[in-house]
């Protein structure tokens, strides 16, 4: 399985970072939302639940990404996500 790379372990050492420099904000911008797409008749948007399991290798890593950075702000962090693309 692929799960690593830039979305999870570049997004981890980015938080990690921040964290050892004192920066006080920090955001990651996606191009894609790596939300599940059905159903196909409604609004995508930061409701919809990430993918899981069931999604493409890339899919997966961009949104245990994206939960890394939500669990770090749940941890204190001033962290959010952008995700432009979302409709």
């Amino acid at each position: 399985m692929v799960r690593s790379g830039n979305h999870t372990e570049g997004t981890r050492f980015m938080i990690d970072l921040s964290r050892e420099l004192g920066i006080r904000r920090l955001f990651i911008s996606v191009q894609f939302m790596p939300s599940r797409q059905d159903p196909h008749d409604q609004v995508l948007d930061e409701n919809r639940p990430l993918v899981e399991d069931e999604a493409f290798a890339y899919d997966r890593s961009k949104a245990d990404g994206e939960r890394i950075v939500m669990n770090a702000a749940k941890d204190g962090l001033d962290a959010f996500v952008l995700s432009p693309t979302a409709s």
